[in-house]
């Protein structure tokens, strides 16, 4: 330990802040620790670390943010209902938690942790699917949430009945983020993004996924209180997604493919694809 680290040390120890230190003698190098790590990465490394993502996302979030706010006015006169345990004024209640979940996994990436990002997008992907089922089962998927007996895993199954690429996402997320595996075996940690950096590419890609996923199952479970349909068409007792020419322009405008492309889960090809008659009770 050179004259440098050991003076170091002893201006740290007179305001009590060391945690801890190890001394490397083969790079002759020595790492201080100190009892601040928490606080540094919250106050000082955080913000930061938020400022280039905003840096290079202020766009990309506006017009997320134009997407959150259109699927929020479809659901937000519902929300007072909170005593009512009806199919519509539930489902309304478990958007806007998946709605609240999509701004924290945002934050989340905002401070450098893109893993956590994908683990929270997954729990959104689970609420969609049990606000599927509800609709699409009639009162037995209801009851049994209201009853705390519903397997909310389970109802993936249903939900890939109207929109099949929730199955594909749903497991790519699963695999990926929420059970343990390869991504969690890093030391990385959060550090300011750049441009052409997959993580932020990531979490911009499957952020745009994610609230068009929100804005299509809205419009779905609130048709009928609108006057013309972005996504869905009535077909007998039920509803067949298909988006018209314009809106499919639009949809591969909001997440282009060549940044799709890059994210091993679902893409706006598969979602335009997904044309099954959804049957809505």
């Amino acid at each position: 330990m050179n004259n440098r680290h050991k003076r170091r040390l002893r201006r740290l120890a007179k305001k009590g802040n060391i945690s801890g230190y190890l001394v490397d003698e083969k790079n002759k190098t020595v790492m201080i620790l100190t009892k601040d790590i928490l606080t540094n990465q919250i106050y000082r490394e955080g913000p930061n670390i938020a400022g280039s993502f905003d840096e290079l996302g202020r766009g990309d979030i506006n017009d997320c943010s134009e997407v959150f706010s259109r699927t929020l006015t479809m659901l937000v006169r519902h929300l007072p209902n909170v005593d009512d345990k009806g199919s519509e004024a539930t489902c309304a209640r478990l958007l806007n938690s998946a709605a609240q979940t999509y701004v924290a996994a945002l934050e989340v990436a905002r401070r450098g942790y893109p893993r956590e990002h994908g683990a929270l997008s997954r729990g959104i992907i689970e609420t969609i699917s049990t606000v599927l089922a509800i609709v699409m089962d009639g009162g037995g998927t209801l009851d049994k949430f209201h009853k705390g007996t519903l397997e909310t895993t389970k109802t993936i199954g249903l939900a890939k009945k109207a929109l099949p690429f929730i199955g594909k996402l749903n497991g790519s997320l699963s695999n990926d983020f929420v059970h343990i595996g390869s991504l969690h075996d890093s030391v990385d940690g959060p550090k300011r993004y750049q441009k052409g950096d997959e993580r932020f590419d990531f979490v911009i890609t499957l952020s745009r996924l994610t609230v068009l996923l929100l804005d299509i199952v809205t419009e779905l479970i609130f048709s009928h209180e609108m006057e013309s349909l972005r996504y869905w068409r009535r077909k007998g007792e039920g509803w067949v997604f298909d988006p018209g020419e314009e809106t499919e322009k639009w949809m591969q405008s909001f997440v282009p493919e060549e940044k799709a492309s890059k994210f091993d889960g679902v893409t706006v090809q598969d979602i335009i694809g997904a044309s099954p008659a959804t049957q809505t009770s």
